[in-house]
């Protein structure tokens, strides 16, 4: 589903009690129902640092709950859904240490991978693409951390650009 964790709107929407939330939340993590990403920061006056983000281990099931089995191709939540399959496919292809990027003036990077001290921005954009487009918040992520590398993972465009000194790998998300 790829949401911003809002307790708020989860205990209205549940009729329950944060306590009694935060119980139910852990027990779907628990039993590898749903994933909380945490985000990454390092300026704590201007990233976001508290809420997760929710994101379904089975697609299947996320179906289920929204009640939305058409093809891809016919859904208005192509975007999410894809999101969701590039998290999974990252956690099963031992991307462990994974969160993700957003600022107080909401922009944002899908997901930020660490390993060995270094971090690559992975955004997900699943709509048709016939040139290279990373957007503003990917962009200033990039500008901002001075990285060597990042990713895209579209529909099926592949590409490579260099946005200063950072080589930027466009590529299918199926790639993954």
């Amino acid at each position: 589903m790829a949401n911003i964790l809002e307790y708020s709107e989860l205990m209205t929407d549940s009729s329950t009690y944060f306590k009694k939330l935060k119980i139910y939340l852990s027990i779907l993590e628990e039993t590898y129902i749903i994933y909380r990403l945490k985000p990454f920061f390092i300026n704590a006056a201007s990233e976001i640092k508290k809420n997760s983000k929710i994101y379904f281990m089975d697609n299947g099931l996320r179906n289920t709950v929204i009640n939305n089995y058409n093809l891809l191709e016919m859904r208005n939540d192509a975007g999410n859904l894809a999101e969701n399959t590039v998290f999974t496919g990252l956690l099963k292809n031992k991307f462990s240490n994974i969160r993700y990027w957003r600022t107080i003036n909401n922009a944002e990077v899908d997901f930020i991978y660490e390993s060995q001290g270094k971090i690559c921005p992975i955004e997900v954009k699943y709509s048709k693409m016939y040139k290279p487009y990373y957007g503003k918040s990917f962009y200033n992520f990039i500008k901002k951390y001075i990285l060597e590398r990042g990713l895209i993972l579209t529909r099926g465009f592949w590409d490579i650009q260099k946005i200063d000194k950072s080589m930027i790998l466009f590529a299918p998300a199926w790639f993954l």
